[in-house]
C-alpha cells in the first residue's frame, strides 16, 4: 500500500514529471496530434490531473495552472474537457494500467466499493488490484459499472490466486476468471454454481487464504483517505472523468515511488 507519509509521492513537480514521461512512453502527442483542441492535448490532461492532485475547485484549477504549467486554462475548458474528452483521460488510463500489468506479483484481489456525487447518486467502481510484498497495492482494471460480469470481461490475463468475495460468486464470473489464466478463490455461497470455473474454485477453496482479501481492499481505503468518498460532480461524464483521474494519480505515486526508492 501507498505510504502516505512518503513525501515524495506528494510532491508535485515529481507527479507531473512522471505523468510527462509516461505520455511519452505511450506515444500521446503521435496519438492525438491530428485531434482539435485549441491547445496541445497532453497540457489539458496534466490540468485536470493537477487539478484532484490538489484537490481544488474548477475555479482554483485556473491559478493552479498558471503556477505549474505556465499557462492560464479557463475553468470553463476544463469542464468542457471533463464532460466532452474524458475517453482520453480513460485512453491514458488503460495504457497505465496495461503498463502495471506486466510488473510481477503474489496473487491478484477483485472487489467494488460505491459512493456518491453531488446529487447522492450511487457509482459503483469495480477493481482488479494485484498485491506485491504484502504491502503494494497497484490496479490493473478499473470499470464503473454494476455488473460483476461485464466487470471481469476486462481483466487482463495473469496467474496464481484471484480473491473475491460472494458477489463473484456466479458461473459466468467464475469461468472468465479460470479462462484468464487465474485461480479463483471467491467466497461460497449457500449454492454453488456449475461450471469449471466453479469446480476448480471448489478444489482449492482455503479459509485462511480467503482471510488475505482484506489486504486488497485497502485500495479503496487510499482513494478515500486521498480524495474522500464523494464527488462534487452532477453529470456522469464528470463523475467518469474524475474517477479515473483518481486512479491515476494513484498509479503515479506508485511509480514515483517505486522510482525513487
Amino acid at each position: 500500500m501507498l505510504c502516505r507519509w512518503d513525501v515524495k509521492a506528494y510532491d508535485i513537480g515529481l507527479l507531473l514529471a512522471a505523468l510527462d514521461y509516461f505520455l511519452d512512453l505511450m506515444g500521446f502527442d503521435f496519438r492525438f496530434e491530428k485531434c482539435r483542441f485549441g491547445r496541445p492535448a497532453r497540457l489539458y490532461v496534466k490540468a485536470l490531473v493537477l487539478k484532484e492532485v490538489c484537490k481544488a475547485s474548477l475555479r482554483y484549477a485556473e491559478s493552479l495552472s498558471q503556477t505549474h504549467l505556465g499557462v492560464r486554462i479557463p475553468k470553463s475548458t476544463l469542464h468542457y474537457w471533463e464532460v466532452r474528452h474524458g475517453d482520453v483521460v480513460w485512453e491514458v488510463l488503460k495504457v497505465l494500467l496495461r503498463l502495471l500489468s506486466t510488473i510481477d506479483y503474489d496473487y491478484s484481489v477483485v472487489d467494488s466499493t460505491k459512493f456518491t456525487d453531488w446529487l447522492k447518486n450511487l457509482h459503483e467502481l469495480f477493481i482488479d488490484v494485484r498485491v506485491r510484498g504484502g504491502e503494494t497495492l497497484f490496479p490493473v482494471h478499473a470499470q464503473l459499472t454494476s455488473s460483476e460480469v461485464e466487470f471481469v470481461k476486462g481483466i487482463p490475463e495473469g496467474r496464481g490466486i484471484m480473491l473475491g468475495d460472494g458477489a463473484f460468486n456466479a458461473k459466468p464470473v467464475l469461468n472468465t476468471i479460470a479462462s484468464k489464466g487465474y485461480i479463483p478463490k471467491v467466497k461460497k455461497g449457500s449454492r454453488s454454481p456449475s461450471g469449471y470455473g466453479a469446480r476448480i474454485r471448489d478444489r482449492v477453496y482455503d479459509e485462511a487464504l480467503y482471510a488475505y482479501r482484506s489486504v486488497g481492499e485497502g485500495i479503496f481505503g487510499a482513494l478515500i483517505v486521498e480524495f474522500g468518498d464523494r464527488l462534487k460532480t452532477r453529470r456522469e461524464e464528470s463523475t467518469k472523468t474524475r474517477t479515473h483521474l483518481r486512479i491515476i494519480i494513484y498509479c503515479l505515486k506508485i511509480l514515483v515511488r517505486w522510482t525513487y526508492e
